[in-house]
């Protein structure tokens, strides 16, 4: 096949494929138009979402998104998509006993509930 006619049949098949996400290129050994799948075309931009990946037939996948929990009882656990971090803020509402002369508070780092004892003194 001479090679304009090869390059306008590459070009028929590459307007042909009906997934967009994909670099095309040709194989010039073969004569055969090589569909390589681009992750990158996928990406949304969104860290926590998962990594995005491209399926030469089926389009852009979804990503498995990463383990929020830090596995600590007192923190509340967000995605800072802003700035790309997880967040492990301790929470003290979760340490709460109800009890108006102690204060509990959490520590983020261990996960320890610290209560603070107050004493009442009266004369």
């Amino acid at each position: 096949m001479k090679r304009n006619t090869w390059l306008r049949a590459a070009w028929f098949l590459w307007m042909a494929v009906s997934v967009s996400l994909v670099t095309l290129g040709c194989d010039e050994a073969s004569h055969t138009v090589v569909h390589v799948p681009n992750d990158g075309y996928c990406d949304n931009g969104l860290l926590f979402d998962g990594v995005e990946t491209c399926h030469a037939t089926r389009d852009c996948q979804g990503g498995t998104p990463p383990v929020v929990s830090d596995g600590v009882g007192c923190t509340y656990d967000s995605c800072d998509e802003l700035n790309d971090v997880i967040d492990h803020a301790p929470n003290n509402s979760f340490c709460d006993n109800g009890d108006v002369c102690s204060l509990g508070t959490c520590n983020a780092s261990t996960g320890d509930l610290e209560r603070l004892a107050f004493r009442i003194y009266s004369e």
